[in-house]
């Protein structure tokens, strides 16, 4: 069984954050972090090490019908780099096998969710470490049963 730890952005008013914070159920076994604004991520890049799989999630826009996956992330937080002399893009490297409820999204977007997967598969590849990492936007009527989805195909 891997050692699995889903993180988000804290929010009172995000479904994800609201929901993560409540949810209990002893068939999935993670570990929950909440990073307390967009940019207090060291506490999540030192957790990392200590995870076999590392789930960011966040809430999807308020009229999707599906979930989305997140493969690539872009070195712009914003109009900035994230780190200076690193690479343009990195891709998640998770590979999940998800059901018709999800789709993989192609674009790249340059907020907060983007920054911290940047930094996390930054990290990842400069440690050299075994983890795999994804990030996903949930739909906001479906989060629940999509995270345990993402947790039992990661497990």
């Amino acid at each position: 069984m891997s050692k699995i730890l889903v993180y988000t952005f804290f929010s009172y008013s995000k479904v994800t954050s609201k929901g993560l914070y409540k949810f209990e159920d002893d068939e999935y076994k993670f570990d929950k972090l909440f990073v307390s604004n967009r940019f207090a991520t060291q506490k999540l890049l030192e957790k990392i090490s200590d995870y076999d799989v590392v789930i960011g999630i966040a809430d999807h826009n308020k009229n999707a019908t599906k979930s989305r996956f997140d493969p690539k992330y872009v070195n712009k937080y914003s109009k900035r780099d994230i780190l200076q002399d690193s690479s343009e893009f990195f891709s998640s490297n998770l590979n999940i096998d998800l059901p018709d409820n999800f789709y993989t999204f192609t674009g790249v977007t340059n907020g907060p969710c983007n920054r911290s997967g940047y930094l996390i598969m930054n990290r990842i590849l400069d440690s050299n470490l075994r983890t795999k990492f994804g990030f996903f936007h949930l739909c906001k009527r479906t989060w629940e049963n999509d995270l345990k989805t993402i947790v039992s195909k990661v497990n």
